[in-house]
């Protein structure tokens, strides 16, 4: 008996990621994006007049990103305004194809699976990696790429090459180190840990060198000491995160205020939480350095911080998204579906077009209709519940 077609690759396959091609081109060209494709532009103008470290000095910068994916970036907005290309689109559409290599980067993770190419294929039409990466315009959609390289490294032991992986990702975008204890502890041998440490201080280094040699002071407040934002509207409406629980705690009687208080303690000092868990969680399932067990890991210990974390923003979700699929089959599609509908609702409610048309007004949406509310605190509890959960199986015996 011949195997069901999604176990082989064929023509379905090809289907698939021809149509996800198209439909992520099609989203970048026909869209405006978010007001980070407006903030996109001004950096890499402004490295372009005046240097990535005259850029960062520049008293009006938002620039939190890493000098070598600001140049690299300034470089795509030189190319675009050389040739009379719009910058915003071609900016998500490589994105876009990008993470969809990222649904073949996840098919070689699940080498020697029967579902691996029905993994791949899904992923290629993933609401989250789509609509981050063709239509948000940021470029967390390569911490994944990077992690996915990581593992494959990890599981062929090969510590140099995962350690040097991990530290390019970090040189391109810092919360690729969120996965250094997920690699640290996957390789046993001291000497393994060693190389993996060496190789990836060393590729982050050749990265932020030609930076930090000029002024080490600005690099480090622009990107290491950045912390993430508490993203609200300006009606006060949390977009995620455990901040969502501090309205209805202002409505409780009695313990109301004591609890609000707690939060607002636990918002400032979120990151030792959530760090803890990531760490600990990573150490419980130490030495298992098969491929989808590792990345099953990865997506573990990203769950801690949108569980936890009182800074998530839209974007960061592309950091683990593929190796959701790693995880139990439950959890593949409830996190496809909330999170996807939670982030479609969201991108279509600050457009004002079901087909994200419009231009985006989150300012100008300060209050949220109800539905969206609940898609955001059904994604938040089931991040909670699923890294709860998979934190005490790790610590059973």
């Amino acid at each position: 008996m011949r195997p069901p077609f999604w176990e082989r690759p064929g023509r379905w396959l090809w289907a698939v990621f021809i149509f996800s091609a198209a439909l992520r081109l099609t989203l970048a060209w026909a869209t405006q994006g978010t007001s980070d494709m407006q903030r996109w532009a001004e950096v890499a103008a402004g490295i372009r007049a005046f240097g990535v470290i005259g850029q960062y000095r520049l008293p009006a910068s938002s620039n939190d990103v890493p000098p070598l994916m600001s140049w690299l970036v300034s470089l795509l907005w030189a190319l675009c305004r050389d040739r009379g290309l719009p910058f915003p689109a071609v900016f998500r559409g490589v994105l876009g194809l990008a993470d969809l290599g990222n649904a073949w980067l996840l098919g070689r993770v699940l080498e020697g699976r029967r579902w691996r190419w029905a993994a791949a294929a899904a992923y290629a039409l993933h609401p989250v990696g789509i609509l981050v990466s063709s239509f948000h315009g940021n470029v967390d959609c390569l911490v994944a790429a990077d992690l996915l390289l990581c593992v494959l490294a990890a599981s062929r032991g090969r510590p140099g090459l995962c350690g040097a992986l991990l530290g390019l990702g970090c040189a391109l975008k810092l919360p690729a180190a969120f996965a250094a204890p997920v690699f640290f502890f996957a390789f046993s041998r001291p000497g393994e840990r060693l190389r993996l440490c060496a190789a990836a201080a060393l590729a982050a280094l050749a990265g932020y060198a030609p930076a930090l040699l000029v002024d080490p002071a600005v690099v480090v407040e622009r990107v290491f000491l950045y912390h993430g934002q508490l993203l609200r509207t300006p009606g006060g409406t949390w977009v995620w995160g455990i901040g969502t629980l501090l309205g209805l705690c202002r409505r409780l009687p009695g313990p109301g205020p004591a609890l609000v208080s707690a939060l607002f303690w636990y918002v400032r000092h979120s990151f030792w939480f959530w760090a803890s868990g990531l760490t600990a969680y990573s150490w419980l399932r130490r030495g298992r350095r098969d491929a989808p067990e590792l990345g099953a890991t990865v997506a573990g210990a990203y769950a801690f911080i949108y569980a936890f974390s009182s800074v998530v923003a839209f974007q960061y979700f592309a950091w683990s998204a593929p190796f959701w699929l790693l995880r139990s089959r439950r959890f593949a599609v409830a996190s496809a579906a909330l999170v996807g509908a939670y982030l479609y609702a969201v991108h279509a409610y600050c457009c004002g077009s079901p087909w994200l048309l419009g231009p985006w007004d989150f300012i100008g949406r300060p209050f949220w209709p109800w539905p969206l509310l609940l898609l955001r605190d059904a994604s938040v509890a089931l991040f909670m519940a699923a890294s709860t959960r998979w934190l005490l199986r790790a610590a059973r015996p």
